[in-house]
């Protein structure tokens, strides 16, 4: 559309090219015409001139308006852009705690099944041992029943030797049944230690299958972000091909603005081109006055001509102008397109790079959970093997279990009875932390309370020794008659009561809030720097912030 519009411009330029060279030519065939007239049409172009100056300033106004208009309306695409990122950026934020939380969930079953499988492997020594153990008891019960069989033997010719015997023959198979009955029980004792290895192989089962659940949901998930991926990938396509698109509309923009300028010089060249004729003509005619009054009739009807003619190109020169502005309203409408358009794409850009730092971070965490899935599958076939061996050790050590329940009963009872006398020692041990314990906490509160009690006793003994000097000089002064010798006494030991007693150089200036003592701020800073932060007089503990500075007079 665009291409036609400028071809069909520029014959029309073209046309208008034509047109004004004949009126050109014209003019120069018939000299004639009077000045008046020339004048006239020369004011007459003036004034309209001077009208279209007006519409144009009109013109510009308005599109002046309408820009401003454009602008707000910008900003407050903007401002609903902000939200929408803000909005979007919640989102985000909201989903990365979604994807904090499942992964310390994660993080936490997995390490449960570490302890699972840490607890389990002292399960597994234990049961080595009791194995071990096991088969050294059977060793010895198989010595036991060979012994037992050769004594058998010797019983058995003793009794066909003898015929007398058939009486205690039965007694001895009594017995015998009794002996049979006494391994039945043992028997029934001997399942349940085997319940509670099935109990252990059970858990063991549980773990296995909800590690198979733990598989298939992050099997899904690896699919729900694969979908994911897909989607942003048709993104990425739609904005490419919207790229080629904004290439091609800036190559058209750059075509028209170019032969938008190339016509606008074409028409000013025109314009001087006329403009110097008509001075050139002016000055022929002024010579050619007389020769143009006899042809003034002839030349009236070509000037209505001319007239029209230049109506004519008028009126052709104003739908080019019209022409030329919807251009330009087209140009400006899509150069707002085209700026929507970049800052979808800025969006899009952004959104993608987010995506893509999502995606790489849900690959990373696929790459770990497929490592664990390769360890956890290792371990289970680990723990597969050790359950086949242990149920094949199992069902040997079952009859030696049997055999041997007996045993384990005693140690039982011996193991019950020290785990009593445990306990009862931990309970005697409690009982007597409590009570050191209790002794402490009163020692503490005697310590101080005796702390308290010499600080008051060394402040007392302080303002008696104070009370003491002063009733001695009292008395002297009531002794003795007042002079300057006395006076001056008097005046040192003040000045020796306002040395600081630590370098009995310097005055007192700061005082100990804890204590009261006074001392001066050079000695307190130089112990505060030291480890001894004490008080010179009463060897009381402070802190820097119980200094406090005064000023004495």
């Amino acid at each position: 559309m665009m291409n036609t519009q400028i071809e069909e411009s520029e014959s029309r330029v073209q046309d208008m090219n034509y047109e004004v060279q004949n009126n050109h030519v014209h003019e120069e065939q018939s000299d004639c015409g009077p000045t008046e007239t020339q004048y006239s049409l020369l004011y007459n172009e003036s004034e309209n001139m001077y009208e279209r100056a007006k519409n144009l300033r009109e013109q510009l106004l308005i599109v002046k308006e309408g820009h401003q208009k454009q602008i707000k309306q910008t900003e407050n695409e903007e401002y609903l852009a902000q939200q929408q990122f803000c909005s979007e950026m919640v989102v985000l934020q909201n989903k990365l705690s979604l994807l904090r939380h499942e992964y310390e969930t994660q993080r936490i079953e997995f390490e449960q099944n570490m302890a699972m499988n840490e607890n389990s492997n002292p399960v597994c020594k234990e049961t080595r041992q009791l194995v071990a153990g096991y088969k050294v008891q059977n060793e010895q019960l198989k010595a036991e029943v060979s012994r037992l069989k050769r004594k058998w033997k010797d019983a058995v010719s003793v009794v066909s030797e003898i015929p007398n015997g058939l009486k205690q023959l039965r007694t001895a198979k009594d017995g015998a049944i009794i002996v049979l009955l006494v391994p039945s029980r043992a028997d029934e004792h001997g399942k349940k230690p085997l319940s509670k290895e099935e109990k252990h192989f059970g858990q063991l089962n549980e773990s296995m299958h909800t590690k198979e659940c733990r598989i298939t949901e992050l099997k899904k998930r690896v699919k729900m972000l694969q979908e994911k991926y897909r989607v942003s990938q048709m993104t990425t396509d739609s904005f490419q091909s919207a790229r080629s698109y904004e290439k091609e509309m800036i190559e058209i923009r750059k075509v028209i603005e170019f032969e938008n300028h190339r016509l606008i010089c074409h028409i000013k060249n025109v314009y001087r081109k006329h403009a110097n004729e008509a001075n050139k003509h002016a000055k022929k005619l002024e010579k050619l006055l007389k020769r143009l009054k006899s042809d003034a009739t002839i030349r009236e009807q070509e000037r209505e001509k001319s007239l029209n003619e230049v109506s004519v190109t008028g009126q052709t020169f104003e739908e080019i102008q019209k022409q030329n502005r919807r251009l330009k309203r087209q140009l400006s409408e899509k150069d707002a397109a085209n700026c929507k358009l970049m800052s979808e794409r800025v969006r899009s850009n952004q959104q993608q790079m987010l995506l893509q730092e999502k995606i790489s971070a849900k690959e990373k965490e696929k790459a770990a959970l497929d490592s664990q899935y390769a360890a956890e599958t290792l371990l289970m076939r680990h723990l597969e093997m050790q359950g086949r061996s242990m149920e094949d050790l199992c069902s040997s050590s079952e009859k030696e279990l049997s055999l041997s329940y007996k045993a384990l009963e005693e140690g039982r009872k011996k193991s019950m009875e020290l785990a009593q006398l445990v306990v009862d020692l931990k309970f005697q041990v409690e009982k007597l932390n409590c009570k050191i314990v209790d002794a402490k906490q009163k020692l503490r509160i005697k310590t101080a309370a005796l702390e308290e009690e010499a600080f008051k006793t060394h402040r007392v003994e302080n303002e008696i020794s104070v009370l003491r000097r002063k009733l001695e000089g009292m008395r002297e002064t009531e002794m003795k008659e007042i002079t300057d010798e006395f006076l001056v006494e008097k005046v040192r030991s003040l000045k020796k009561m306002l040395e600081c007693p630590g370098c009995k150089v310097r005055r007192k200036d700061s005082v100990l809030v804890t204590c009261f003592h006074i001392f001066c701020h050079s000695c307190l800073k130089v112990r505060s720097k030291g480890r001894h932060q004490k008080c010179l007089t009463c060897g009381r503990p402070y802190e820097a912030k119980d200094v406090k500075r005064i000023c004495l007079c």
